[in-house]
Order: structure tokens, then sequence, then C-alpha cells
């Protein structure tokens, strides 16, 4: 089974006010996979400014995908994103 990240638009803009909160964010998840989403998220207390430019760019490089109301960060992409930030 291949393991996807489904992200709703507001987790999407919490975590990508600095990229170092997307890993964080993701790191959180894969260590509590139970725990909500936009509960891990709003540990990261970031307010939304730019994230749409953001956004929109990780979204031209293929690191993000739109799925319905939210994002899917595949693992490919997921794992292509964590070698950037590093």
């Amino acid at each position: 089974m291949r393991c996807r990240h489904l992200f709703t638009t507001d987790e999407l803009y919490s975590a990508l006010q600095d990229p170092e909160h997307l890993r964080v964010l993701l790191y959180l998840r894969e260590k509590n996979p139970r725990v909500p989403l936009n509960e891990l998220a709003q540990l990261l207390n970031k307010n939304a400014d730019e994230t749409f430019q953001i956004t929109a760019h990780l979204t031209e490089k293929g690191f993000i995908e739109p799925v319905n109301r939210g994002f899917n960060l595949n693992p490919r992409a997921r794992n292509a994103l964590n070698a950037l930030l590093q």
C-alpha cells in the first residue's frame, strides 16, 4: 500500500509558512499517524502569509498536487522535498 500524506488547504498553508515547518509536520505525521494533521499543524502555530506563492511554487515543481479540497504529497515528492531542505 502506498502511503500518501493528505493535507487540507489550511494545514498546508500553516506548514508552508517556512519549508522547515512542512518537514516538521511530515515528521510529526510519520511519528503520530493517528493524530489529525490539523492538530499537528496547529502545533506549529504559524500564520498563512505568502503561502499562496509557496504553494504555487511547490505545485509547479511537482512536489504537491491538488486533491479535492486539499493537497497530496506523494512519497517520492516528500523524499525530494526533504532532500532539498537538508
